[in-house]
């Protein structure tokens, strides 16, 4: 058995250093669909998800942790139940899982 190297190839290092794959919601949304429809989930799934994803209308590709909470604190303040801002967060969770 050889040596391990602790270096990492240039490819390799541009793996690891990419922060984005993508750069709009537009192409994420496009990937993220897609692998809906490779797990096979449901039509109602994929509409609970659009449905979602449009009530939010912030480009989520950016959003930060402190976007989130301010999304949340704004969703308060406009009087939605807490049950409909935590469909809305789920709906967030698994676009960026």
């Amino acid at each position: 058995m050889g040596k391990r190297r602790n270096l990492l190839s240039e490819d390799e290092l541009r793996i690891v250093t990419k922060t984005s794959y993508v750069e709009s919601d537009e192409l994420a949304f496009k990937f993220f669909f897609e692998d809906c429809q490779l797990r096979n989930l449901r039509p109602h799934t994929l509409k609970y998800y659009r449905e979602q994803f449009n009530a939010i209308k912030r480009t989520l590709v950016t959003m930060t942790e402190k976007d989130i909470k301010l999304l949340i604190l704004n969703m308060q303040e406009s009087g939605l139940k807490v049950t409909t801002i935590n469909s809305r967060l789920r709906a967030i969770r698994s676009f960026f899982n």
